[in-house]
């Protein structure tokens, strides 16, 4: 990852308190965050209370009631920004690849390689946000808002430089968002071991889910 673009939520909550510049409360909250998406990389959302986070984030349980008013709140609170961060990494990569290159192949490769890179870094929240979504059901809407942000774009460019309609661009676009996501999941989180036999590395993976990429989104040939 490049030093602009830190390769997990937690590397990115870790600057936030290390900056000189915030005031003694945004860095009591954001240890607070800090320890909470920590926790919830550590172990399941039943597991996690505000005594845990207050005792690892070395303050009172009163001092997070200043901030947040319940566990859920605080879950929730952290996993909405990561969602966040989730879109804007991947808006941000694709936007200075095109700026970089015309080649669709290239491009592709070039997204999908630095996406696989933050997968593995934030598997467990990925994780996270999915089995919560019935515990926290705002989660479901604020990842189907992402999902619908990055299948617009994604559906906007399939149109300009494919063959497809519109609506057949939205289409793609959300079938090889889920591709993507299913399968970096199977490897990540379930740990498939099929798909581990394949021996793949990250290279090897970028390159061959960008073949099936291009071929259905472009209408032309991936990797030889």
């Amino acid at each position: 990852m490049t030093a602009d673009r830190p390769a997990s939520y937690l590397s990115v909550l870790e600057a936030r308190i290390q900056d000189p510049g915030i005031f003694k409360g945004e860095r009591t909250k954001a240890s607070i965050r800090w320890v909470t998406a920590l926790l919830l990389e550590e172990t399941s959302y039943a597991n996690v209370s505000l005594d845990l986070i207050a005792r690892r984030a070395g303050v009172s349980r009163p001092t997070i009631y200043q901030y947040y008013a319940s566990k859920r709140e605080c879950v929730l609170d952290v996993l909405s920004e990561f969602l966040t961060i989730v879109f804007e990494f991947v808006e941000r990569d694709s936007k200075a690849r095109r700026a970089k290159t015309d080649d669709l192949l290239a491009l592709v490769t070039d997204t999908n390689r630095e996406y696989i890179a933050f997968y593995r870094e934030n598997a467990a929240l990925m994780e996270r946000v999915r089995e919560l979504r019935q515990e926290i059901p705002e989660l479901i809407s604020l990842q189907q808002d992402v999902n619908r942000k990055w299948a617009e774009r994604l559906a906007a460019h399939i149109s300009r430089n494919g063959p497809l309609s519109h609506k057949q661009a939205i289409f793609t676009a959300y079938a090889l968002e889920s591709m993507i996501d299913d399968f970096l999941r199977e490897l990540f989180v379930l740990r498939n071991p099929h798909l581990a036999a394949l021996n793949l590395t990250d290279e090897a993976l970028a390159q061959n889910l960008s073949s099936v990429w291009v071929r259905a989104a472009y209408g032309v040939s991936g990797l030889g």
